[in-house]
C-alpha cells in the first residue's frame, strides 16, 4: 500500500487500486512478459522503507522509490543471488531489515539488503520441510508454516524448533500465504 494506491496481488497480474477502490492500472505480463516474468502473483508485503515485495512462481518482484519494478529470480545454478525456488509464498522483516521469504520448496530465505546477499535454512539445517506456505516474526523467532507442521527459527543462533499435530497443532499442513500477526 501506498498512500494513494493499494497494490493487489492476483493470480494473473498486479493490480494497482485507486483510493476510491477503482483500477488504476496492472502489471500484466502479457503485455510485457521480459519486464513481468510471470502472470501467478503469490504475495505481498510493504517493508519499513516503503519498498513494496511482490512473491510469484518466478521468484519475486521489487517495486521502490524508483517506481521500477526489479525481478529477483530463483537460480537453481546461483543459488545464493536469489530465493531458495521458484515459489514465493511469504515476506517478513525483521527489526535489522533482514527480508525472510518462505518458498514452496526451497525451505526460507533470508535476504540481508546491506550484503545483497542470501542464507537459505531447508531440511539439511532442521527445517521440518521445504515447502513453506507462510512466515511471521516476532523478535528473534522467525515462524514458519510448512507442509509437516510449524518451524520456528532462532535468528540468534539459527537453531529451528518444530511443532506438530502431536504437539497439539489441528493440522501439519498449512494454506499458501496464510497466516496473520496480531500487532
Amino acid at each position: 500500500q501506498r498512500d494513494d494506491m493499494l497494490f493487489v496481488t492476483t493470480h494473473d497480474k498486479i493490480r494497482l487500486i485507486d483510493k476510491d477502490l477503482q483500477e488504476i492500472g496492472n502489471w500484466d505480463y502479457r503485455e510485457d512478459p521480459d519486464k513481468y516474468s510471470t502472470g501467478y502473483y503469490l504475495s505481498a508485503f510493504k517493508s519499513s522503507d516503503e519498498v513494496h515485495w511482490f512473491g510469484s512462481n518466478h521468484g519475486f518482484h521489487i517495486y521502490g522509490h524508483d517506481n521500477l519494478l526489479v525481478h529477483v529470480p530463483f537460480r537453481e545454478d546461483d543459488i545464493l543471488s536469489g530465493p531458495g525456488h521458484y515459489f514465493v509464498t511469504g515476506f517478513y522483516e525483521d527489526d535489522e531489515g533482514k527480508i525472510w521469504m518462505s518458498t514452496f520448496g526451497g525451505g526460507v530465505s533470508c535476504y540481508s539488503r546491506d550484503s545483497k546477499t542470501f542464507r537459505h535454512y531447508t531440511r539439511k539445517d532442521g527445517l521440518a520441510h521445504n515447502t513453506c506456505a507462510s512466515i511471521q516474526g516476532y523478535g528473534n523467532q522467525i515462524f514458519v508454516s510448512t507442509n509437516a507442521g510449524l518451524n520456528v527459527i532462532n535468528r540468534e543462533t539459527g537453531g529451528i524448533s518444530s511443532f506438530t499435530d502431536e504437539d497439539g497443532l489441528l493440522s501439519n499442513e498449512f494454506a499458501i500465504a496464510s497466516s496473520f500477526r496480531i500487532e
